[in-house]
């Protein structure tokens, strides 16, 4: 198994179908190729304030920014990869996160 980049990423989409489509095709790719074994379970997906694959918006967002003004003195980095909805107007992190 490759080291894992230390770089994280974001995605941003205005569409909930099209972050269905990107996790779903990094997921899949990520189980077959050996080089990306290292993001398998690493990746989440948030639209708005809904849950998506078994993660809540609270859960992806703490878990790529651990280090967050607002995460949970508990909690890890779980992910690498979050792809989400972002519309111009509302993102998933509030103001006061960023």
């Amino acid at each position: 198994m490759e080291p894992k980049p230390s770089a994280e990423t974001m995605l941003f989409s205005y569409y909930e179908d099209t972050i269905e489509w990107i996790y779903e095709y990094l997921e899949s790719v990520v189980r077959k190729d050996e080089k990306l074994s290292c993001y398998e379970g690493r990746i989440a997906a948030v639209s708005g304030e809904s849950s998506k694959y078994d993660v809540t918006r609270e859960e992806a967002v703490h878990g790529f920014a651990p280090n967050s003004g607002d995460a949970p003195p508990d909690a890890t980095d779980e992910f690498d990869i979050l792809i989400a909805t972002y519309s111009g107007k509302v993102s998933i992190f509030r103001k006061h996160e960023m």
